[in-house]
């Protein structure tokens, strides 16, 4: 894991390893944060908790470089102890890409810039109300953007969706929509 020079033992055995999760930010598989509990603290637990029912990335860090050809199996047991899962872990080569980042492919002609990614000072429009984001399906996506070029989307806590479906149309070419 670029970066990252914490080296904790989240395992029990023989492979000491730091363990993380990655759903909307990476999360330790411990409780490392120093005094996050412990008795008399006034502050509550401030330990990222997984979202239950989301796709979860696990990575694992050994302590020990892996020679090639090691391979890790990774087991997930319910309460009772028993096995629930059990696969193979890839190599972290198969890491998904940083948002934003475009690898070439031969099937792949892409004629912008790398200015296509940066963010507009300003928006054409901004849709972050309940009711407005609500709203907001392809249709209402496309009524917006034939007057707009720059959408800004904000949701919230209690101001958001689901499902965001784009409109499909060579006329909207250029278009920025940021959430």
């Amino acid at each position: 894991i670029a970066f990252n020079e914490n080296s904790f033992n989240d395992l029990d055995g023989e492979l000491s390893a730091y363990v993380l999760f990655a759903q909307h930010s990476i999360i330790p598989a411990g409780n490392h944060i120093q005094d996050d509990t412990a008795e008399g603290n006034m502050r509550e637990d401030i330990h990222p908790h997984l979202v239950g029912n989301r796709k979860t990335l696990v990575m694992v860090k050994p302590e020990q470089v892996a020679q090639s050809g090691d391979s890790l199996t990774m087991q997930v047991l319910d309460r009772e102890g028993q096995a629930r899962l059990s696969i193979p872990m890839d190599s972290p080569r198969w890491l998904p890409p940083l948002a934003g980042h475009l690898e070439e492919s031969k099937d792949f002609t892409w004629s912008g810039s790398m200015s296509d990614f940066a963010l507009p000072s300003s928006f054409d429009v901004t849709v972050e109300s309940a009711a407005a984001l609500y709203a907001l399906d392809e249709a209402k996506f496309l009524s917006i953007l034939k007057t707009a070029d720059t959408v800004n989307v904000k949701t919230q806590e209690g101001a958001w969706r689901k499902e965001f479906h784009l409109p499909n149309s060579k006329e909207l070419d250029g278009k920025k929509i940021v959430f």
